[in-house]
């Protein structure tokens, strides 16, 4: 489980990666703070799967994104 100031690290290096135009890096910063989050920091979840839903639309993979929104009813 990442502490607080991990998980702004990472949710800032994926949003630094983003500003540049690097999706991809984008979502590997965020999906690793999502996959060390702890369970009870909800809302930081969700922010973190609309980040990473962000970068994936602009990447064009739509159907990921359809599935990070559905599997975000479940939190």
């Amino acid at each position: 489980i990442l502490s607080n100031s991990q998980m702004d690290a990472l949710k800032a290096s994926g949003n630094e990666a983003v500003r540049k135009g690097d999706y991809l890096s984008a979502i590997d910063f965020y999906r690793q703070a999502i996959s060390s989050a702890d369970e009870d920091k909800v809302d930081d979840i969700v922010a973190l799967h609309s980040n990473c839903s962000f970068a994936r639309l602009k990447l064009g993979e739509f159907s990921k994104v359809s599935i990070i929104c559905k599997s975000l009813r479940y939190l």
